[in-house]
């Protein structure tokens, strides 16, 4: 009877275990696709800033040419 139980424990012992590894997993997979998204959103973001600074800067240059 006792060897049953020390059995069990063990036994789930080892499930606990499997299950903390199989969350952290988890967790680090989708940081990792957080992380990506948000280096995606700030190329985006610098890009689309770029664009803004060369035309603001195009438009500079004319209105000096203009006068």
């Amino acid at each position: 009877m006792q060897e049953k139980e020390i059995e069990y424990e063990v036994w789930r012992g080892y499930q606990c275990k499997q299950i903390i590894i199989d969350n952290r997993h988890l967790r680090d997979e989708k940081y990792k696709q957080k992380n990506e998204v948000n280096v995606v959103n700030a190329k985006y973001k610098e890009e689309e800033l770029l664009k803004i600074l060369r035309q603001e800067n195009k438009e500079d240059i004319e209105s000096k040419l203009n006068r």
